[in-house]
């Protein structure tokens, strides 16, 4: 009896032993499984970037429907247009650059093999002279409707407008929680400081384009620079 007792009671023991070492492994064992199971899941790449910006900001719960189609309707479509107008700068400008570029370097080497006693000497010479005729037209061209000014300015103006809008949807930078006021940063209280600053970027690179004579430099840094100084959050206003 003594012994079956005793046999019993190593039973237990042993059972509680194994018990608490797997308590102790399956912390261990369970996250190795969800991350071996987040691994079989397919990876979704979200291409459309805008669709995905209107499905968030239908979203927000702080925003009614006429803000939400204000931020769609202007600022959406600002993206855009910007979008396409790049498209076709970004085609004109690489291939004038390209061309002006090869040019310049293709008419001293056709020049310097132009010999009297060369076999096509008026073929090299009307070639020479066409090459150089297209270069002058095309740098012509990008000065006259400065493609290098609206190429930077425009991707420039596009990349601000992205940014602010994911700031203003992650209520980050500008848009974050003012600690010294103690007012709680919502989209709600954010969305006419998030259009004026929209509107200020687009007034800025409608000088930048347009505007052939520079501005001052007072109405510069008054006005049309967008930083933290000159547009302020309505929550970091004392009142």
């Amino acid at each position: 009896m003594s012994s079956d007792i005793e046999n019993k009671n190593i039973k237990k023991e042993s059972e509680t032993e194994d018990d608490v070492s797997s308590s102790i492994e399956e912390p261990v064992n369970i996250v190795n499984i969800s991350l071996i199971d987040q691994d079989k899941k397919d990876v979704i790449l979200y291409k459309n970037k805008k669709e995905e910006f209107i499905k968030i900001l239908r979203s927000l719960p702080n925003l009614n429907a006429s803000q939400i189609r204000i931020i769609e309707i202007r600022y959406l479509n600002l993206i855009s247009d910007y979008k396409f107008r790049l498209y076709y700068i970004d085609i004109l400008y690489h291939f004038s650059r390209g061309f002006i570029s090869i040019g310049s370097v293709i008419i001293p080497a056709l020049l310097s093999i132009q010999s009297p006693s060369s076999n096509n000497p008026v073929i090299l010479y009307w070639v020479t002279w066409g090459i150089s005729i297209c270069v002058t037209i095309f740098h012509n061209i990008l000065t006259l409707f400065r493609f290098d000014k609206k190429y930077f300015g425009i991707h420039s103006t596009l990349e601000k407008l992205e940014s602010e809008g994911w700031h203003y949807l992650e209520l980050s930078g500008r848009y974050a929680h003012n600690h010294q006021n103690n007012i709680h940063s919502t989209h709600q209280n954010q969305f006419k400081h998030f259009t004026n600053t929209i509107e200020k970027i687009k007034m800025h690179q409608n000088l930048e384009e347009y505007n052939s004579v520079p501005l001052p430099e007072k109405s510069k840094n008054q006005q049309y620079i967008i930083n933290e100084e000159t547009v302020m959050s309505p929550i970091s206003i004392k009142k």
